[in-house]
Parts: C-alpha cells; sequence; structure tokens
C-alpha cells in the first residue's frame, strides 16, 4: 500500500497515519485475525441476536474472500 493510500485511508477512518500503517504491518504479519479486539468486548456466539449472528458470518466470509485474493 502506497503512502498516498495510507493518508486517504486515515482520513476515512478518521484516525492518525501512524494508526493505519500499524493495522497494515499486524495484517501482513499475522492476518486479520490480530486485528481482534482482544478485551473480552465480544458476545458469545450463543447470546447473539439473529441479526448479529448473520452480520459476523457476512464479516467472516468478506475476510476469506479477501484472504483468497491475495
Amino acid at each position: 500500500m502506497s503512502e498516498h493510500a495510507y493518508s486517504r485511508a486515515a482520513k476515512h477512518y478518521n484516525v492518525s497515519y501512524q494508526q493505519i500503517r500499524f493495522w497494515m504491518i499486524k495484517t501482513t504479519t499475522n492476518g486479520y485475525i490480530a486485528l481482534k479486539d482482544r478485551l473480552g468486548w465480544t458476545k458469545p456466539i450463543e447470546k447473539m441476536t439473529e441479526v448479529e449472528r448473520l452480520r459476523l458470518k457476512k464479516r467472516q466470509l468478506k475476510i476469506q474472500i479477501k484472504e483468497q485474493e491475495v
């Protein structure tokens, strides 16, 4: 990813350039799972609503597609 793309992503997500770069390094090294929030904020699947489960499945499928493209 070029520096210009980092800048655009930083503006889009309203975070710093350094934060985008850090995220990219983490995902390049350990995959998208490295970005998972490890603070215990995730709900167990059995406590999720139907909508939450579908959103989770959608995110997982998007990640699989992205990883297959690389």
